[in-house]
């Protein structure tokens, strides 16, 4: 497949199975699979980084080096999961 571009990937998929009916097989549903999944990944990204915009105590720890959005998130779950432990 050689290195391919970001944003290639399915065009270059798609030109080498090109012509080869079983290629194309077995090429096609997976590509459509692996589009449907980027999509749905990237809404999800959207509700986390809206989510996190409206949270103040994320925007706080986002203030950290190397703290994003799904970090951010992460320990403020943990830390309210401990605080209501027996």
């Amino acid at each position: 497949m050689g290195r391919v571009a970001k944003g290639r990937f399915e065009a270059r998929v798609r030109d080498l199975a090109e012509g080869n009916p079983m290629l194309e097989a077995a090429a096609n549903p997976i590509r459509a699979s692996r589009r449907m999944l980027r999509q749905e990944l990237a809404g999800l990204e959207k509700l986390l980084r809206n989510h996190v915009q409206q949270d103040p105590v994320c925007q706080t720890l986002m203030t950290m080096p190397g703290v994003g959005a799904l970090i951010a998130l992460t320990v403020k779950a943990a830390l309210a999961a401990e605080a209501v432990k027996p």
